[in-house]
This record gives C-alpha cells, structure tokens and sequence, in this order.
C-alpha cells in the first residue's frame, strides 16, 4: 500500500512544506469524495514546537480522488514530505493530532 494511503486510512495528518515552514494536511472522506484542510502549527516566540494547531481555512480542498486532492496542494506549492511511520515526539508533547482530530470526531456529509 501506497504510505500516503496508508496514512490517510489511519487518519493521520499528512505533513507538508512551503517556503520552509511546515505545515500538516488533515484529510477526510466524505460521500461526494475527498475533503482536505490545511494546518499550521503556531509557534510562541522564542519556543520551538509550542502553540496551537491553527486551521487555515482559506486553503481548503476537495476532490473526488485522494490522489486529485494531494495534486491540489502541489499545484498550490507545497511539497508532500513523506508520512511519519511514528508520530513526532513533539507531535505527542503538544497532543497535536488529537487536538486536530477532535474537531473531525462526528463529522458528516
């Protein structure tokens, strides 16, 4: 299986880069097809790896594949980092995904 398969049917959130800054793609099946929002991770001055996930919602997508969605954000710029087989330690300090997945929790059409 394809790794960022994998990751999306897990419900992992699929890191990605621009301009040097990361950012983390949470995607999201839907009946009409594949439903993406983009994320940034919020630093505080001065302290790496600390903040607040922030959703960014004008950078949105949908597509009726995943692959056409992944090909949505390269056309955007942004690079496809290779999914993590572990979840970051600093993912885990800060409960990053949780945090994420937990405005999806429920989500429907």
């Amino acid at each position: 299986m394809r790794a960022l398969e994998h990751v999306r049917k897990e419900g992992k959130l699929i890191p990605l880069e621009k301009g040097g800054e990361r950012f983390f793609l949470k995607v999201f099946e839907r009946d009409s097809g594949f439903s993406a929002d983009l994320w940034v991770f919020d630093t505080y001055p001065g302290e790496e790896f600390r903040g607040i996930p922030v959703r960014l919602d004008h950078l949105g997508a949908a597509a009726p594949s995943f692959d056409e969605l992944i090909a949505v954000y390269k056309r955007m710029g942004f690079k496809v980092l290779h999914p993590y087989h572990k979840s970051p330690k600093w993912f885990e300090d800060n409960g990053l995904e949780e945090k994420v997945n937990t405005l999806y929790r429920g989500m429907r059409d």
